[in-house]
């Protein structure tokens, strides 16, 4: 930090470089230009910072900045980059802790996140029309280790703009835009536009055990996901918003935060066209709306609940892809399942273009499910049967089940256990089922 070819402000320049030897290293010198300019004494583990005073250099040109580094022996090795110089009168410059209410203006555009911010017990305002621009791999967060906000309310018209401050920006330049759990529920982002943050394996956006309002803005070119939500982190709004041009799915989420993303946005465009549902326990009412990409559950949901109406509702016209898990509906508690798709067809199957009979495993219904509430209806459930010998399989209750298209199962199109559930004769006469290798339903 900064990397090769990367254009930096005039001011004091903060470099990382990173440097280990099979014994330690000694020490760390820093050459500008080919002039020593000082050695290293900042060093948390193999990373060592130094800061090259760039306010006497020439301007608009490149500078080359020397890293040598020496261990007890004398021995040393060395590694140059380049960088290009420009005014410090050009851009607004950022680093270090937000303790007090702050307000970024247009008007000191652009404003350079040289390191990571993070606001604490306060309130960072972003204008309309800012141009916040991140050398390389750094944050701008809120809510870490204290309550803090971040409002960012741009326009249609004079839109938030955060972006890579390299010469020639890529994806993944920068590391994200955070979250956290003490975030105050005055934080948003409305009309801003997000690009080339999230390197590989992480996210541009990162919203992690808090809220957020998120609304009209534009993800694009991510180096990993456009936006993740760890842990609880789910959105108090979610509406108008298009993530894309990322190589990853544009959105992970776990199963009872799914609910809060909105219909009517756009999530095309990305190596992955799915919203990623990375499990967990559905404790409460929750809706999955219909989206503009399917939902891919890549670990099992669990819903039920001993204190709520724990209920999975799965919108009309909703794509289920299953990675080898399964739902499990009021096992060890209470808990309902939803997907009437009377209105629109819901489909549930493999993840794969084309998949295979046992993909997935099954919509488990037990013994604690809530007949009154679980519902399968004009849905389309095929090539599950993986561990539970049927796509549905029903232990104990009586789910309604009727208008559904069933098969290629590598067992039974449903499967009845214990002493409670539909007749089979029932299911097979209200049902359509096909491909099934044992059969529509076992016949107790």
């Amino acid at each position: 930090m900064p990397e090769d070819g990367d254009t930096v402000i005039k001011g004091s320049v903060l470099l990382k470089v990173l440097s280990s030897d099979n014994q330690k290293v000694d020490r760390l010198d820093v050459y500008a230009d080919s002039v020593f300019n000082g050695t290293a004494g900042d060093h948390r583990g193999d990373t060592y910072r130094y800061y090259w005073d760039a306010t006497g250099e020439s301007l608009n040109v490149f500078h080359a900045l020397e890293a040598r580094a020496f261990d007890p022996a004398g021995d040393s090795a060395q590694a140059v980059i380049g960088v290009f110089l420009i005014p410090d009168t050009w851009a607004t410059h950022h680093g270090g802790e937000i303790l007090q209410n702050e307000t970024w203006h247009a008007r000191d555009n652009p404003h350079v996140i040289d390191y990571d911010v993070s606001v604490r017990n306060a309130t960072l305002t972003i204008e309309p029309g800012c141009l916040v621009k991140f050398q390389p791999g750094a944050w701008l967060y809120c809510g870490y280790v204290d309550e803090g906000a971040i409002v960012a309310n741009g326009s249609a018209d004079s839109m938030i703009v955060f972006t890579s401050n390299r010469w020639t920006p890529l994806p993944g330049d920068w590391q994200s835009v955070g979250i956290y759990d003490y975030a105050l529920p005055s934080t948003r982002f409305s009309y801003c536009r997000f690009e080339y943050g999230g390197p590989s394996g992480s996210s541009t956006i990162v919203v992690s055990n808090a809220g957020v309002s998120f609304d009209h803005c534009r993800v694009v070119s991510s180096g990993g996901f456009g936006i993740d939500c760890w842990n609880s982190g789910w959105f108090r709004s979610f509406t108008d918003n298009v993530v894309t041009a990322g190589p990853w799915y544009p959105v992970r989420i776990a199963a009872q935060q799914a609910g809060t993303l909105g219909a009517g946005d756009s999530l095309n465009g990305n190596g992955v066209d799915a919203v990623e549902i990375c499990g967990g326990l559905v404790k409460d009412t929750v809706t999955w709306h219909k989206l503009s990409v399917p939902y891919v559950v890549t670990q099992d949901v669990t819903i039920a609940s001993e204190t709520s109406l724990a209920c999975l509702v799965v919108a009309p016209g909703c794509s289920v892809k299953m990675a080898g898990t399964g739902f499990y509906v009021g096992q060890n508690a209470a808990g309902a399942f939803r997907a009437d798709g009377r209105a629109a067809t819901i489909a549930f199957t493999g993840r794969e273009s084309e998949p295979k009979p046992g993909a997935w495993k099954s919509i488990w219904f037990g013994e604690q499910a809530i007949d009154s509430l679980c519902v399968l209806r004009n849905c389309k459930l095929e090539y599950g049967g993986a561990w539970d010998s049927a796509n549905v399989r029903i232990q104990d209750c009586r789910p309604e089940i009727r208008d559904d298209s069933i098969g290629y199962s590598p067992g039974y199109g449903i499967f009845v256990g214990g002493t409670v559930y539909p007749a089979p004769e029932t299911l097979v006469s209200s049902n359509f089922f096909y491909d099934d290798s044992l059969g529509a339903v076992n016949r107790r």
